[in-house]
């Protein structure tokens, strides 16, 4: 079983429930902890205190963090593609034009 944790950022203020302790109030770029799921309610920890919000509200941070690790791990990849294509072509002409003059 994996224990890693989760963290989300919230992308809309949410007020919880008045008089509902089940439910936490978050705001627009608080970070939360995933405690539990369910198909339309997060359980989440913030600050010390544990409760729901709307599972809509919330932009799982290591899913965007991945994804614009990868577009830069792949644009650097890129580039030392060209790169050593780069190379390659340089030394293959290289190699062509001592071979016409030699």
């Amino acid at each position: 079983m994996s224990t890693t944790e989760q963290y989300f950022e919230v992308i809309v203020d949410y007020g919880g429930v008045e008089g509902d302790a089940n439910y936490i109030a978050v705001k627009k770029g608080d970070q939360v902890r995933l405690i539990k799921k369910s198909k339309e309610w997060i359980t989440i920890e913030k600050d010390g205190h544990i409760g729901k919000v709307p599972k809509r509200i919330l932009d799982r941070q290591n899913q965007r963090e991945n994804k614009k690790q990868g577009r830069s791990e792949l644009l650097l990849q890129n580039k030392d593609s060209r790169s050593d294509h780069e190379d390659c072509e340089r030394k293959n002409i290289s190699a062509y034009s001592s071979q016409l003059y030699h």
